[in-house]
């Protein structure tokens, strides 16, 4: 698969709220948003973790240009009812943006592992699949982020199982099993 940008977007959400969160991304927000022109596939994640978010979406995007289209800046600054009712619930919201070469096939079940590094990683990727990139930081932010700033350097996604993950990753690095994200949902992804 040929890919030129992604967006990760990670957020918790108010624990009496799950339930209907759950409903709402899986079944009105992501496919929404899978109708944006650019907008190539999207998987969902749930924390195994304490210490990142409690989801993580992945979507794979033809260019950094889609998050500035009129389609997607509609979406996001004109939402409907559902999603007007659901952002305050919304908690404590990550958004990463970045360019990269390719996308692999990502394939059905495996788990992520997201490392960030201000430069250039000082370590290879390790996992069966991976994709880095450079974070792009001058993109307008989502209206739900408020003021706050784009990170900048450079991103890596290391998707593997998660028996690969607990023998392969160092203590003391990111990706120890209780800092990944395990698959919840795939949307316009062709499963290997």
């Amino acid at each position: 698969m040929r890919g030129g940008a992604i967006l990760l977007f990670g957020n918790d959400v108010a624990s009496h709220k799950r339930a209907d969160y759950e409903h709402w991304h899986a079944g009105h927000h992501v496919p929404q948003r899978l109708g944006v022109p650019g907008i190539l596939g999207a998987i969902r994640f749930r924390s195994a973790g304490v210490l990142t978010p409690g989801y993580l979406t992945f979507y794979r995007l033809a260019s950094v240009d889609v998050l500035e289209s009129p389609e997607y800046r509609a979406l996001i600054e004109q939402p409907d009812a559902e999603t007007l009712a659901m952002r305050p619930h919304i908690l404590r919201p990550q958004r990463f943006v970045a360019r990269t070469e390719s996308i692999r096939t990502i394939p059905t079940g495996f788990w992520l592992v997201v490392e960030t590094s201000p430069t250039s990683f000082p370590w290879p990727a390790r996992a069966p699949c991976a994709i880095e990139g450079r974070l792009v930081d001058d993109q307008r932010n989502h209206p739900i982020m408020g003021d706050s700033k784009l990170p900048r350097g450079m991103i890596r996604l290391s998707f593997a199982p998660v028996e690969y993950l607990e023998t392969n990753l160092p203590e003391g690095r990111p990706g120890q099993l209780g800092n990944n994200f395990r698959p919840l949902d795939r949307f316009g992804f062709d499963a290997l």
